[in-house]
């Protein structure tokens, strides 16, 4: 089974977080792990040992890298990174340098996610770049949506799992097909699917949370990239079951794959070709996908596209060369000069550990926090969303509209958007990945010497706020009062947020009737207000 590591709950975040490294480290400049732990940890983007900061670094270092829990968030940021073709490694297997491709995502003008959308169907395993645990070849994304096109549009999140993402070789037409029948069998019967399902974790020694685990990261592009939403059908299994269901633009993204000509990175040593050509072709062919303008290199591209349709007989191609090819490849082809300097950082866990958390360390390392708004400028879509509703409708009007697009995000969703609507009024908003037991609370407020839980209910979950949900954020503070996982002042309220607060006038009535809510309302009607 392809393994995808999940660093984050958000894919907001992750390209967040690359943008602003992007903006933070010298262009031409190597970084390593521990440079992106001192930029993400220490300016808030990342969380560790239950604190943000400068203070998560001072905790979470250790000798034991294994044990430092930014660190490895930060090495599976870099996996992506180097999936997504944003990075590549550099001298040394954890040094890094940015790419073409990086620049472009960074400093986008346009819709970023048209490139970050043809970045997730350029994946493949295994490449020059990056080697994988198994003899599989998949190019993941793209045979995640012909599966589902062939499966009437749906696929749960199990079925991905024994399905697209454990097939040993989607460039096999016989064998996807085969994969796509078995499928559709196993559907008709529960019994026979989750014989199946538990077989095949077993073959492979994982267990199903931690199968469950791996696929947090697709899904959840899935929905980002609206090739997909997460639905109850009937129709397609035995039983009623949660699974994801294809948009109009993901079947429409789907079909263009029909007319592409699928080039992994075997072909290039395999078949007798103008390498250069191609792959210079191939990245400004996702340029131009992307909405960008490639006109001033039309005498050059007109000749690699020549070169290439002599080589394939199209130049309609998918491939990805930044996710495939090795560095010193692509400098010869676009005439890039590799970084050879070492970014000199501040933080390494030896130095901390060796000061035992020395106030001049502290110090320094305070000085690598942004404290202009103006230096950072990655994308918090909620306040462009405001910003640009403002200019043409009135506060009340904003709102509404707003709030209308909201009735249907999931938890995925409805999480990241309090986050960041926390975050356009200047408040720190931490939202913790899924199934962290000890930080319980889906998102927590952080200031120097403070804190406010929260529980959020996102309106596919509840529309109204329940009784369960006040109780659940008084248990979130009960616990980071008992654990002390971040500075918590007692008078300090807990918050629960919904969609509504009630439905009806009765319920109102029976909401702040009992005792347990009007505990609580108060903290309630505080966030309101």
């Amino acid at each position: 089974m392809h393994r995808f590591p999940n660093p984050g709950s958000s894919l907001d975040n992750t390209i967040n977080c690359f943008i602003f490294l992007y903006q933070k480290i010298d262009r031409e400049e190597i970084f390593d792990l521990h440079d992106m732990q001192e930029l993400l940890v220490s300016n808030g983007l990342i969380s560790s040992s239950g604190v943000m900061g400068i203070e998560a670094l001072l905790r979470g270092a250790s000798k034991d890298l294994s044990r430092d829990r930014s660190y490895n968030q930060c090495k599976m940021y870099a996996e992506l990174y180097r999936s997504l073709g944003w990075i590549q490694s550099n001298e040394k297997a954890l040094w890094y340098n940015f790419t073409l491709q990086g620049d472009h995502i960074a400093n986008a003008t346009i819709n970023r996610k048209k490139i970050v959308e043809q970045c997730f169907l350029g994946m493949e395993y295994p490449t020059s770049l990056i080697d994988v645990k198994g003899s599989y070849i998949i190019r993941p994304f793209a045979t995640i949506l012909k599966t589902m096109r062939q499966l009437n549009g749906v696929l749960s999140r199990d079925e991905m799992i024994i399905g697209p993402l454990s097939i040993d070789d989607d460039t096999d037409l016989e064998l996807f097909n085969s994969m796509c029948d078995e499928l559709k069998d196993l559907r008709k019967s529960k019994l026979k699917f989750d014989a199946k399902f538990t077989s095949c974790l077993e073959n492979r020694g994982i267990s199903k949370v931690t199968a469950g685990n791996y696929t947090r990261f697709p899904l959840g592009a899935l929905k980002w990239l609206d090739w997909a939403l997460r639905t109850k059908d009937s129709s397609n299994y035995s039983t009623k079951q949660h699974t994801y269901k294809l948009t109009g633009h993901g079947k429409e993204v789907t079909d263009s794959l029909d007319d592409m000509l699928d080039i992994r990175i075997s072909d290039l040593k395999n078949r007798k070709i103008d390498a250069d050509s191609l792959i210079y072709h191939s990245f400004y062919k996702l340029l131009n996908s992307s909405g960008f303008d490639t006109t001033p290199l039309d005498n050059r591209l007109s000749k690699a596209q020549e070169q290439v349709v002599s080589d394939f007989g199209t130049f309609n191609i998918l491939f990805s060369p930044f996710q495939a090819v090795s560095k010193d490849v692509l400098s010869k082809v676009f005439k890039i000069k590799q970084p050879t300097k070492k970014r000199v950082g501040m933080y390494s866990p030896d130095k901390l550990l060796a000061t035992k958390l020395n106030k001049t360390l502290k110090n320094e390392l305070s000085t690598i926090l942004v404290t202009n708004e103006e230096d950072v400028n990655y994308k918090n879509e909620f306040y462009d969303s405001v910003i640009s509703l403002l200019k043409t409708k009135t506060r009340g009007e904003t709102v509404s509209i707003l709030k209308d697009s909201f009735i249907t995000h999931t938890k995925d969703e409805f999480y990241p958007l309090v986050g960041n609507i926390f975050s356009s009024i200047g408040i720190m908003c931490d939202i913790p990945p899924h199934g962290v037991n000890s930080r319980r609370w889906d998102a927590i407020l952080l200031s120097d010497d403070d804190s406010i839980p929260i529980e959020i209910k996102s309106p596919t979950e509840e529309m109204n706020l329940s009784v369960k949900a006040i109780r659940q954020a008084l248990e979130n503070k009960i616990i980071l009062q008992s654990r002390k996982s971040e500075k918590n002042k007692w008078p300090t309220c807990t918050l629960a947020i919904g969609f509504e607060l009630y439905s009806t006038p009765k319920s109102q009535d029976r909401f702040f009737n009992n005792p347990y809510s009007i505990f609580l309302s108060r903290f309630i009607l505080l966030f309101i207000s």
